[in-house]
Protein backbone atom coordinates (compact mmCIF):
# COMPACT_ATOMS: atom_id res chain seq x y z
CA UNK A 1 0.00 0.00 0.00
CA UNK A 2 2.81 2.43 0.87
CA UNK A 3 4.51 1.70 -2.44
CA UNK A 4 1.31 2.57 -4.33
CA UNK A 5 1.03 5.88 -2.46
CA UNK A 6 4.67 6.73 -3.20
CA UNK A 7 4.22 5.94 -6.90
CA UNK A 8 1.04 8.02 -6.99
CA UNK A 9 2.86 10.96 -5.38
CA UNK A 10 5.68 10.78 -7.95
CA UNK A 11 3.18 10.87 -10.82
CA UNK A 12 1.11 13.75 -9.43
CA UNK A 13 3.86 16.10 -8.24
CA UNK A 14 5.36 16.91 -11.69
CA UNK A 15 1.95 17.78 -13.10
CA UNK A 16 1.29 20.14 -10.20
CA UNK A 17 4.63 21.90 -10.79
CA UNK A 18 4.07 22.39 -14.53
CA UNK A 19 4.14 25.99 -15.66
CA UNK A 20 3.05 26.76 -19.20
CA UNK A 21 4.78 29.35 -21.31
CA UNK A 22 2.54 31.81 -23.11
CA UNK A 23 2.94 31.91 -26.88
CA UNK A 24 1.62 34.25 -29.54
CA UNK A 25 1.97 34.54 -33.31
CA UNK A 26 0.71 37.76 -34.90
CA UNK A 27 1.35 41.49 -34.82
CA UNK A 28 2.33 43.81 -32.01
CA UNK A 29 -0.31 46.49 -31.47
CA UNK A 30 1.33 48.63 -28.78
CA UNK A 31 4.68 49.10 -27.06
CA UNK A 32 4.78 50.97 -23.75
CA UNK A 33 7.84 52.21 -21.88
CA UNK A 34 9.05 55.29 -20.10
CA UNK A 35 10.40 56.67 -16.82
CA UNK A 36 7.25 55.68 -14.94
CA UNK A 37 7.85 52.02 -15.81
CA UNK A 38 11.50 51.74 -14.81
CA UNK A 39 13.42 49.28 -16.98
CA UNK A 40 10.28 47.50 -18.18
CA UNK A 41 8.75 47.64 -21.66
CA UNK A 42 5.23 46.26 -22.12
CA UNK A 43 3.80 44.71 -25.30
CA UNK A 44 0.21 44.47 -26.49
CA UNK A 45 -0.59 41.99 -29.21
CA UNK A 46 -3.36 41.67 -31.78
CA UNK A 47 -4.85 38.43 -30.48
CA UNK A 48 -4.95 36.00 -27.60
CA UNK A 49 -1.88 34.45 -26.00
CA UNK A 50 -2.08 30.71 -25.39
CA UNK A 51 -1.32 29.21 -21.97
CA UNK A 52 -0.15 32.46 -20.42
CA UNK A 53 0.00 33.42 -16.76
CA UNK A 54 -0.88 37.01 -17.77
CA UNK A 55 -3.98 38.42 -16.11
CA UNK A 56 -3.49 41.99 -17.35
CA UNK A 57 -6.19 42.89 -19.88
CA UNK A 58 -4.03 45.22 -21.99
CA UNK A 59 -0.44 43.97 -21.99
CA UNK A 60 0.58 40.38 -22.77
CA UNK A 61 4.38 40.40 -22.38
CA UNK A 62 7.06 42.50 -20.74
CA UNK A 63 10.81 42.87 -21.15
CA UNK A 64 13.28 43.88 -18.45
CA UNK A 65 15.60 46.22 -20.37
CA UNK A 66 18.25 46.20 -17.63
CA UNK A 67 19.51 42.97 -19.24
CA UNK A 68 22.36 43.88 -21.66
CA UNK A 69 20.95 41.74 -24.50
CA UNK A 70 17.50 43.33 -24.25
CA UNK A 71 18.49 46.14 -26.64
CA UNK A 72 18.60 43.55 -29.44
CA UNK A 73 15.08 42.37 -28.57
CA UNK A 74 13.75 45.92 -28.38
CA UNK A 75 15.22 46.71 -31.80
CA UNK A 76 13.61 43.60 -33.28
CA UNK A 77 10.24 44.41 -31.70
CA UNK A 78 10.30 48.06 -32.82
CA UNK A 79 11.15 47.03 -36.39
CA UNK A 80 8.35 44.43 -36.42
CA UNK A 81 5.88 46.92 -34.92
CA UNK A 82 6.74 49.67 -37.42
CA UNK A 83 6.54 47.30 -40.41
CA UNK A 84 3.46 45.50 -39.03
CA UNK A 85 5.31 42.20 -39.43
CA UNK A 86 4.20 38.93 -37.87
CA UNK A 87 6.19 37.86 -34.82
CA UNK A 88 6.34 34.75 -32.67
CA UNK A 89 6.61 35.58 -28.97
CA UNK A 90 7.17 33.08 -26.18
CA UNK A 91 7.08 33.85 -22.47
CA UNK A 92 9.01 32.36 -19.59
CA UNK A 93 5.93 31.04 -17.81
CA UNK A 94 6.58 33.54 -15.00
CA UNK A 95 4.53 36.70 -14.55
CA UNK A 96 5.70 39.88 -12.86
CA UNK A 97 2.97 42.38 -11.99
CA UNK A 98 0.41 40.20 -13.84
CA UNK A 99 2.29 40.29 -17.18
CA UNK A 100 4.37 37.39 -18.54
CA UNK A 101 8.11 37.91 -18.90
CA UNK A 102 9.28 37.54 -22.51
CA UNK A 103 11.69 34.71 -23.27
CA UNK A 104 11.91 34.58 -27.06
CA UNK A 105 11.26 36.82 -30.08
CA UNK A 106 11.15 35.47 -33.64
CA UNK A 107 10.45 37.66 -36.66
CA UNK A 108 8.52 35.82 -39.36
Amino acid sequence: MKLKLILLAFTLIPSLCYSANGTYTGTITEILGGPGHGYTIYLSVGGSVTESCTTDTRYSFQIDTSNPSSSIWVSMLLAAYAAEKIVYLQGTGVCTNNVENLNQVRLM
